[in-house]
């Protein structure tokens, strides 16, 4: 994950906000996955609400035909 970033990042500040977004990512999916209890799933749809969420998007706002989103 750190070598990718570093290949797309143009400069320290850059590869530092990108890593930190990449990381906070890995944090909220394993959050997600800390609190199943034995043989429980999370669908596609609660990942993509959780990442819309964390970025201001509040609920409701986007939709995809193809999805319950």
């Amino acid at each position: 994950m750190a070598d990718k970033t570093l290949r797309t990042s143009t400069d320290l500040a850059d590869f530092h906000k990108k890593f930190r977004d990449r990381l906070d990512v890995m944090a909220r999916v394993q959050g997600f996955l800390s609190r199943l209890q034995d043989g429980g799933r999370i669908t596609f749809d609660q990942l993509i609400r959780s990442e819309l969420s964390s970025h201001g998007v509040a609920s409701g706002r986007c939709r995809d035909a193809a999805s319950t989103v």
